[in-house]
């Protein structure tokens, strides 16, 4: 495993994010269209409760299958690894449609939301399993096969969704069902690799208790991750209603998915291949991997979200209904800024505490973190109305931050830009600002593809000036390599 080929990975993870970021805006732009307000935000909540479900069922199993993974292709004994995973998590499925059916038999759940509720519940079951071979496929370098599969679901699931949708009067249930049957047909299509991949009889209570201890606080992890994410939607249905919630899940679906778009890009193949460095007990070479992912975000993700900034109206104006277009212009800047905290919280710095197995100082960061948010949350949201929301997000992943980086000095060096980088990438994204403000682009189709494009114009421009990330470097040996392959 050469850190060198950083590169290579990062390439071979880029179309599923593509995908994933173009699905994403094109499914707000139908969603937003097609539901009313109430609706879109019943089914911003219903992901959420997805989000919060598959992590709270599945979550320590998938994170200890990621770090499992690489030691157990080594050393030969995969089958084993699978065959306790697989095993373990049918049991819990299991279990969790005996719950549901209790549930059902004793008429727990309202009426009016059991549809949504139920085929929510099923898609959490279905994601779940199916991210346990997704993750294997990634932290095994099968990166080929892992992009093709999630291209897939994610196609077929919009695809399947808007026409549900369609049919059903907007209700947001039947986006769900088409991510539902979209998940369904990748374990169909799974099956062949299952009966080659491992065997039932590896089952392994060592294996399994081996696991646990690694995957039991990581499953703490998981869980207060998705409260992380998902808590201000829920505190904010409580307190100011579903139409807050659409205005709120409509700013982050705009001004989120684009950057977590890079930063789960990044982090996966960071993750991926860092746990295959460690596993050589190269340390140093783990941080070498770590220092260009930290490069290469901040050289995406930072113009990214002052873009998001300055073309807030126009993006809100050209992708959004007009129930809800007003309120989120306003909000972008603020959810922007806390995207950027939250990604490089979750998909960098909380890595490190992956790589060195240290997930029960990583919890104890998350659950200061998630008390300050609720906190923090109880206490704007009434005052300040939905920009609470972003603001205790901001306040809680920079004290997250922090705390990562004081504690995880302690196990593994902790590499991230130079402060001359930082502030040429600052500089850059500063004059990309002026650029586009000055500008004064109406909030059109042309004039937000003609602010998309100066400011990545200008941006790469001051790359060049300021040999930001030695692009300079990398554009003279590629052009080397060129020419001695002409030659």
């Amino acid at each position: 495993m050469n850190p060198d080929h950083w590169r290579r990975y990062l390439t071979g993870y880029l179309p599923v994010n593509l995908v994933q970021a173009v699905v994403g805006i094109g499914s707000l732009m139908i969603y937003s269209r097609l539901m009313t307000p109430f609706q879109f935000g019943h089914y911003v909540l219903a992901l959420s409760s997805q989000f919060l479900g598959q992590w709270l069922i599945f979550g320590g199993f998938l994170m200890g299958t990621a770090r499992s993974v690489p030691r157990a292709n080594r050393e030969g004994n995969r089958s084993e690894l699978l065959a306790t995973v697989y095993g373990s998590c049918l049991i819990l499925m299991a279990f969790m449609m005996i719950i549901s059916g209790l549930i059902e038999a004793f008429a727990v759940i309202p009426k009016d939301a059991a549809v949504l509720i139920w085929v929510t519940v099923a898609y959490s079951l279905v994601r779940g399993f199916v991210l346990i071979g997704l993750e294997v496929h990634r932290n095994s370098l099968e990166i080929g096969r892992y992009s093709r599969l999630e291209i897939f679901q994610t196609i077929v699931g919009f695809l399947l969704g808007a026409l549900f949708v369609t049919r059903s009067g907007g209700q947001p249930e039947a986006a769900i069902l088409g991510l539902l049957v979209s998940n369904l047909l990748i374990v169909i299509i799974e099956l062949p690799w299952l009966r080659r991949a491992f065997r039932w009889r590896d089952f392994s209570k060592n294996r399994l208790l081996s696991l646990w201890r690694y995957a039991a606080p990581m499953l703490i992890v998981s869980i207060l991750f998705a409260g992380l994410t998902t808590m201000d939607g829920f505190l904010m249905a409580r307190l100011l209603g579903p139409e807050a919630v659409a205005h709120y899940g409509a700013a982050v679906s705009l001004a989120d998915r684009p950057l977590m778009m890079v930063f789960v890009w990044v982090g996966v193949t960071s993750s991926s291949v860092g746990f295959n460095v460690m596993e050589n007990h190269n340390a140093e070479a783990a941080a070498l991997v770590m220092k260009k992912a930290a490069t290469t975000l901040v050289l995406l993700t930072w113009p990214m979200a002052v873009g998001i900034v300055v073309l807030a109206w126009p993006l809100a104006t050209e992708f959004l209904g007009s129930g809800i277009r007003d309120g989120v212009a306003r909000l972008l800047p603020l959810v922007a800024l806390m995207a950027l905290l939250k990604g490089f919280m979750a998909h960098y710095f909380a890595q490190f505490f992956q790589l060195t197995q240290r997930p029960d100082t990583l919890a104890m960061i998350l659950v200061v973190t998630l008390i300050l948010n609720v906190a923090s949350n109880l206490l704007l949201i009434p005052d300040l109305g939905i920009e609470g929301a972003p603001i205790s997000a901001i306040v809680s992943y920079g004290l997250g931050i922090g705390l990562s980086v004081f504690f995880a000095r302690r196990y593994i060096s902790v590499p991230f830009v130079s402060w001359p980088e930082a502030l040429k990438g600052a500089f850059g994204c500063l004059v990309m600002f002026w650029v586009i403000e000055w500008m004064a682009l109406p909030p059109t189709v042309g004039g937000l593809a003609l602010g998309v494009s100066s400011g990545i114009l200008v941006y790469f421009m001051m790359m060049g000036l300021m040999n930001l990330g030695a692009v300079r470097q990398g554009i003279i040996e590629r052009l080397r390599r060129k020419t001695a392959c002409e030659g």
